[in-house]
């Protein structure tokens, strides 16, 4: 490998993950993401990964036997398995391994700690935590619980509850969770658990009947609670609401997408926009994508963002003439974070749309080195291209330059790669 192009792979790798670092920790992935619509009977993620760069993973079993556990821990990892095969990170509900469920009611473990270790050691094994590389983490962070202030744990003599700090005890006192970010959502009452709010993360709260005034009266005194570190969760109303519907507000009464979204991009303190929901729970109480008008906004922005946290990236490293009179072209492309092989689009003469010639689509799904898989933030794949220019088609276009593009796997913006027009067909 040449030295020049072992700098470009290096500044490719450096220049993600600085994006990363400045952007890729704001998301949107819809609240309650693999529940089942009626008219489908597919999970929300099934439908909409393409478009969100979080996904929720909420299971809310109350079975805290061994065997319950068991089942939730098998799903949480078939989840994760489909998280990391999409390129989504994930936020992991995690309140029935780390509470017990007796009589209706969430209560402290005893046991948290070591039901803890069990499964975080299950998450380690298989590669959904990379202890200090969060890149390669598909876990982006843990749901402890929903509403705990509606759920009898409000904090108790002027501390948390105790089965809310013995929860997050169990996740600090694990080196490869202490450091991965613990949220929850409170209802619109969160001044009944401020000091349980001190020991999280990320916390947002629900007031799905709010007009935008008091909305935003309530999320200022929110944020005027948190410390420097702590960061919110929005959660816009995206579903009918009504009692039918078990959600408040009026029946056809939504938050504004693009209010919320306005929100996020203008301030780093927002970790999460959470629409309440994607999937139809039936006919008559829809969720987004049954509901036009919050359908397309939300597709955009998921998309806009989808594109910040996985760009397509690679490099045109070079070009040989054969001995036939053919050419090929070497290189390497991939969507950042997502572990199946692209599509490269080869353009001669100009850019595309900039009177380039279109040559064809090639399929980068060749062996590549570590150091493109680092650029790609996975920990493998196959991502390099070796395009066979014929004979005659390099006479036609000889001398002319070589532009070409990654194909997102998401049907996202399809970047031009590096090292394009720098190079021409001999």
């Amino acid at each position: 490998m040449s030295f020049v192009r072992s700098l470009l792979i290096i500044l490719l790798t450096l220049l993600p993950a600085l994006c990363f670092a400045q952007t890729a920790d704001q998301y949107f992935g819809y609240y309650y993401d693999d529940a089942a619509s009626y008219n489908s009977g597919a999970s929300g993620f099934s439908e909409n990964y393409n478009r969100i760069n979080l996904y929720h993973i909420a299971i809310w079993s109350g079975n805290t036997t061994d065997a319950g556990r068991q089942g939730t821990e098998g799903y949480l990892l078939s989840q994760l398995q489909l998280a990391r095969a999409n390129g989504v990170k994930a936020i992991v509900t995690i309140t029935s391994l780390v509470f017990q469920y007796n009589s209706g009611q969430w209560q402290i473990d005893p046991n948290a700690g070591s039901v803890w270790n069990s499964f975080v050691s299950q998450m380690v094994a298989q590669g959904y935590i990379v202890p200090g590389n969060p890149q390669l983490s598909t876990v982006a962070a843990f749901y402890l619980i929903d509403e705990p202030d509606g759920a009898g744990l409000t904090d108790i003599n002027n501390a948390a509850n105790p089965a809310i700090a013995n929860a997050v005890t169990a996740l600090r006192n694990n080196s490869a969770t202490a450091s991965i970010p613990i949220a929850f959502i409170t209802t619109p009452n969160f001044s009944s658990v401020r000091h349980a709010i001190s020991l999280v993360d990320w916390v947002g709260f629900d007031d799905y009947g709010a007009s935008t005034s008091d909305w935003n009266t309530l999320y200022g005194e929110l944020v005027s609670d948190l410390t420097a570190g702590q960061r919110t969760i929005l959660v816009p109303k995206a579903t009918n609401g009504g009692s039918a519907c078990g959600v408040g507000g009026a029946a056809t009464q939504y938050d504004s997408p693009w209010t919320f979204y306005s929100t996020l991009t203008s301030s780093s303190r927002v970790a999460w926009l959470a629409p309440f929901h994607w999937f139809s729970g039936s006919a008559t109480c829809p969720g987004v994508r049954d509901i036009p008008s919050l359908t397309t906004p939300y597709n955009e922005i998921g998309q806009t963002m989808k594109d910040v946290t996985n760009p397509v990236i690679g490099e045109v490293d070079s070009v040989t003439s054969n001995s036939d009179g053919s050419s090929t072209i070497w290189g390497w492309t991939c969507t950042t974070g997502v572990p199946q092989s692209t599509n490269v689009d080869l353009y001669l003469g100009a850019p595309y749309g900039s009177g380039g010639v279109w040559i064809g689509r090639y399929l980068a799904n060749q062996s590549s080195e570590p150091a493109v898989a680092t650029a790609c933030h996975v920990a493998s794949g196959s991502y390099r291209f070796t395009v066979n220019v014929s004979a005659a088609t390099t006479a036609q276009y000889a001398g002319k330059k070589i532009y070409m593009y990654g194909i997102a796997t998401y049907n996202g913006n399809n970047n031009q790669i590096g090292n394009s027009g720098n190079l021409a067909i001999p």
